[in-house]
């Protein structure tokens, strides 16, 4: 399992080559919206993704094993600028 937290964990997914593309633009295009939302007067480079808010990368099937422990602790959370799901 991959935590990304940063832009230099979406490059190192690329940089691996083994990843669909659409797949690590999505992943992307989600963090970028974490920035825009949070990221204030941080730059790209610096912004980086808490623990309760950081992106999954499930690469190995025992990971969703990760995931079925972790269930039952979603929150929504709302707070105006962004709507989203954590993980507890």
């Amino acid at each position: 399992m991959k935590m990304i937290q940063c832009i230099a964990d979406i490059e190192e997914l690329k940089a691996r080559n083994t990843i669909p593309l659409p797949y690590l633009q999505m992943i992307e295009s989600e963090f970028l919206n974490w920035y825009e939302a949070e990221g204030f007067d941080e730059s790209l480079i610096s912004f980086r993704l808490g623990n309760h808010s950081c992106i999954y990368h499930l690469e190995n099937k025992e990971d969703t094993s990760f995931i079925n422990n972790k269930i039952h602790q979603i929150e929504y959370i709302e707070n105006g600028a962004s709507s989203r799901f954590s993980l507890l």
